[in-house]
């Protein structure tokens, strides 16, 4: 049964596709969405270890930020 991302674990990811190597994660959020194979490790440039979004990560990202809440219009009660 899929289920939504928190709140948290969605900042997480979006952090995660900006800075990898962001050291302030919550490891339990990093490891929920590594479950859902959303993020994957990475070794950085300089060999430590970072973070990457994975495909399937990048593809939640981008149904998100499509989402334009405008396009739905609500007339003002009268």
């Amino acid at each position: 049964m899929e289920s939504f991302l928190s709140a948290h674990e969605l900042s997480a990811l979006m952090l995660i596709e900006q800075a990898p190597s962001h050291a302030d994660l919550d490891r339990r959020e990093v490891e929920q969405l590594i479950g859902r194979q959303l993020v994957e490790r990475a070794a950085g440039a300089s060999g430590a270890s970072e973070f990457k979004v994975t495909d399937n990560g990048s593809a939640v990202l981008t149904r998100i930020f499509a989402f334009d809440i405008r396009a739905q219009k609500v007339d003002p009660p009268a």
